[in-house]
């Protein structure tokens, strides 16, 4: 019985559980469920010491409990909430602990000197060390501890999945399709209840603390307000654009015609989850992803006349492309209309000035991990309960946690970029473009250091081994 339930819990259809459960638990606004379902389905996994191939599932059901609006739950709830997490905490936290001591040693030699982890660690030191200047300790603490969940889950993954196991490194991977048809569930339904309630967009009633005026749906869409319960559609499609990189590989390569379908599936879903959207940075990322993951799909074709014919094509293609684009910025009006779309139609070089300003005033340590919402302010009245960033990752890092956490940023970028480099692996290679894609956006949207995708995007570099004399997820192993 325990040996059925621990084969239970590492396999394709738990991972599909929890992503139905994750749907319901977004959809049901009962407060804390999510939290204490992670707590018990984690716990589960640990007492039966199974592996984490389902952290990632375990991980979406997590972020869920932040739909819980604490404004609406008066203080009985509240205690009710937290008495329950504890007491699911107690023996999950247990059997968590157990497990660590009896495999300390094992455990230990994975994370040993795990490049990604000390860098995560180093920008978190360098966020604690704002705790000197910020004017808001309790933000500040929520934001490290938001923050520490990428080394938790880094951790958790490294010990707990044997990535020379391609059996257990396939449904990782499964289950980043499924967190695409989890979010595809949620706006699914999300529109549903829109093009049934277009009396209430009309009359400016619907979606809770924003008003609305749109005569239907499609406005309504175009003007990006397919939101999840859990975050903005800006930060929610950074979720289903890494997905859809990640499926590339199996789209193409694979030989199970099951997977290619279910891969195929899952992308498309992805793709039209990220055109409706609407956000335009999510737009650049995966384009500029989707140029790299052509370019690396023909060089592990395996025969070589064709490849050669084909890089030959896509590398005039690209060099007329970046003729054609160059000369359109620098002579016609698209370069003016392209900056105007990006930046300035929807303010963000305000954003930008302001970040920049708050750096020069506060260079060393910042004005504080997670004061960046206070700062602006200042500049944004209007939009102060939705702007909490500076839209650029690199202003965020500098004007918040200064030169120590800008410094300790770029180190963990070359961090990234050395965990992906020379790794002979397409799994390196589209974890490295998932990489691109983040970054890309993240120049206009702040992912880093502390968003929900980059906790996803830290999972999948921690498949990816240390060393390249080890490699798993070959082109002709997929």
């Amino acid at each position: 019985m325990k040996n059925k339930i621990k084969s239970f819990l590492e396999s394709k259809l738990f991972i599909a559980f929890v992503g139905l459960l994750t749907i319901i638990s977004w959809q049901s606004g009962m407060m804390y469920f999510s939290y204490i379902m992670f707590t018990i389905l984690l716990g589960i996994v640990y007492a039966f010491k199974a592996n984490g191939v389902s952290f990632l599932s375990l991980y979406m059901l997590l972020i869920g409990g932040s739909s819980v609006d604490e404004y609406d739950v008066n203080g009985a709830a509240h205690i009710v909430g937290i008495v329950l997490i504890v007491v699911a905490a107690i023996p999950s936290a247990y059997f968590a602990f157990k497990d660590i001591i009896v495999n300390r040693k094992e455990y230990y030699s994975k994370v040993k000197g795990d490049g990604i982890i000390m860098c995560m660690a180093l920008m978190m030191a360098a966020m604690c060390l704002t705790f000197i200047t910020t004017a808001h300790y309790a933000n500040t603490f929520g934001y490290i501890m938001k923050y520490s969940l990428n080394i938790v889950f880094a951790i958790m993954v490294l010990t707990k999945v044997d990535i020379n196991d391609k059996d257990q490194v396939d449904n990782v991977l499964f289950s980043v399709g499924v967190m695409i048809l989890t979010i595809g569930g949620e706006v699914g339904l999300r529109l549903v209840y829109m093009a049934t309630h277009l009396d209430k967009m009309r009359g400016g009633t619907f979606g809770g603390n924003f008003v609305f005026h749109y005569d239907n749906l499609w406005d309504a869409i175009r003007a990006k307000q397919v939101g999840v319960y859990w975050n903005v559609s800006n930060h929610w499609v950074m979720f289903t654009n890494i997905g859809l990189i990640m499926m590339l590989p199996y789209i193409v390569f694979t030989k199970k015609i099951g997977f290619k379908i279910y891969a195929a599936t899952c992308g498309l879903i992805g793709l039209g989850l990220g055109l409706i959207t609407f956000c335009r940075a999510g737009y650049l990322g995966l384009l500029a992803a989707l140029i790299i993951s052509i370019y690396v799909i023909i060089s592990n074709l395996k025969n070589q006349r064709i490849r050669k014919c084909l890089k030959i094509c896509y590398i005039s293609c690209a060099m007329v492309g970046v003729v054609i684009l160059g000369y359109l910025i620098c002579n016609t009006s698209f370069g003016d209309t392209l900056f105007d779309k990006v930046l300035y139609s929807n303010g963000r070089n305000i954003l930008y000035q302001k970040g920049i300003e708050d750096f020069k005033n506060n260079w060393l340590l910042g004005t504080g991990a997670g004061t960046s919402k206070y700062n602006i302010q200042s500049v944004w009245n209007t939009m102060a309960q939705k702007i909490i960033n500076y839209h650029n990752c690199f202003i965020q890092m500098a004007a918040t946690c200064g030169i120590i956490g800008l410094v300790s940023f770029l180190v963990y970028i070359l961090g990234c970029i050395l965990r992906v480099y020379k790794r002979n692996m397409l799994l390196s290679s589209f974890v490295g473009i998932a990489f691109v894609c983040s970054f890309v956006h993240g120049q206009f949207d702040t992912f880093f250091p502390s968003s929900e995708s980059m906790v996803v995007l830290t999972m999948l570099l921690c498949l990816i081994p240390r060393r390249q004399s080890i490699q798993i997820v070959k082109n002709e192993e997929l």
